[in-house]
Parts: C-alpha cells; sequence; structure tokens
C-alpha cells in the first residue's frame, strides 16, 4: 500500500479497517460483570508506592530506548547499503518478535516465575541493543535485532497486567495500568527525537544506538 499509495494514504485505509474491526469488535464482546463493591484507587497514594515507581521508571527507562530502533532501524539500515525494500522489512522483523513475545512467553511465566521473567524481559531488550550496535552493514544480524527485541518487548507488554496484579491486586486493576503505561508515552516522547538530535549532531547513528542501550 505504501508504494502504491504512499504512508498517508496508507494511514488512511488502515483507519477504516481499524474502525471496522473495532466496531465489530465492541458489538460482539459481553458487558463486564457488575462489581459487588465499586473500587476507586487513590492515584496520590498509589504514585507514592515506591514499588510503583519503580515499575514506574523501569518503563519509562526502555521506552527512552524502544522507540529509537521503531523509528531509526530502517534509515539506518539504508545508510549501510541495504536496500530500502529490504530494510522496511526490519520492521516487520520487530512487529512480528512483539507478536510472539505476547503470545508465546506468558506460558513460561508458571515456570521461571512471572516476575523472574517479567524482569528478563527487561534485561534481553537492553542487551539486544548489542547487537545492533556490533551488527554493522549485516542485514541478518540486523533482522536478528529487531526481532529479538520485539520479543522481549512483547513479553514485557504481555506480563505487565499480570505483574501489575500480583504486586497491587485485582481491585482497580484498570486504573493502575492506565497510571503505569503513561511511563511509555512519555518515554516515547522523549527517546525518538533525542536520537535524531544526536544522529544530526555527530553525523551517525552509534551514540544514539548506545545511549538507548545504556538507558534500557
Amino acid at each position: 500500500l505504501i508504494k502504491s499509495m504512499g504512508w498517508r494514504a496508507t494511514y488512511r485505509v488502515l483507519a477504516v479497517v481499524a474502525a471496522v474491526g473495532f466496531t465489530i469488535a465492541a458489538a460482539l464482546v459481553r458487558p463486564a460483570p457488575a462489581m459487588a463493591t465499586p473500587v476507586t484507587i487513590n492515584l496520590r497514594q498509589l504514585s507514592a508506592n515506591p514499588v510503583f515507581r519503580a515499575m514506574y521508571l523501569a518503563g519509562f527507562l526502555m521506552s527512552v530506548g524502544l522507540f529509537v530502533p521503531f523509528v531509526f532501524l530502517k534509515p539506518y539500515a539504508e545508510s549501510q547499503g541495504v536496500s530500502p525494500a529490504a530494510a522496511a522489512t526490519l520492521v516487520s522483523s520487530l512487529g512480528f518478535g512483539s507478536l510472539g513475545g505476547r503470545l508465546i512467553l506468558g506460558t513460561f511465566a508458571g515456570k521461571l516465575g512471572l516476575m523472574r521473567l517479567y524482569q528478563m524481559c527487561f534485561i534481553v531488550l537492553a542487551g539486544s541493543y548489542l547487537i545492533w550496535l556490533l551488527g554493522g552493514a549485516s542485514f541478518a544480524m540486523l533482522a536478528l535485532f529487531a526481532f529479538v527485541l520485539g520479543t522481549a518487548y512483547g513479553g514485557y507488554v504481555a506480563l505487565s497486567p499480570a505483574a501489575a496484579a500480583e504486586l497491587f491486586g485485582v481491585a482497580g486493576l484498570g486504573a493502575v495500568l492506565g497510571a503505569m503505561y503513561t511511563a511509555g508515552g512519555f518515554g516515547g516522547l522523549i527517546g525518538a527525537p533525542l536520537a535524531g538530535w544526536l544522529n544530526d549532531t555527530t553525523e551517525a547513528y552509534t551514540a544514539s544506538i548506545v545511549l538507548a542501550m545504556t538507558i534500557s
């Protein structure tokens, strides 16, 4: 679609497809069972909880680095001589890894322990940048980096609700997750523009890759 219509028109097509899909899903979903006693979460007290603060900071720092490859992996690959079409598939590889992480990693939580697996996602995600740093012009290495990063990120997304439920309980879990997920928004706002500034200043990608790895 991007090749034939351009990315703006492609987004419009995706918007229509998503709107139809979400409408059908909303029509099919069952109403949530009414709670006997509605739970109200005090966000001020929640933000004062040191465990919540640690999880929020972890999510924020991870997101600062996470969106660097989302934005710059394709132009980096092209700068190394990879064709534009092949470079675009790296983002798809990242997406496939994320899908696999969401669907598969949760099944290992019982064997490895939920919180340990959750922590391992952070460790693998941070370590994956080393593959990018050492990958150079190798398309295979860049594809491996994208897949490993995506898998760790997908695992983080899949395990975050369960980790929050284990630490804070299921009462008011939606509010807890809503507050926690703002960390990713703030991290995304900072990471990619900062990496872009570094790329422009140094006329290379090395500094932004190292920064993403260090912060993660």
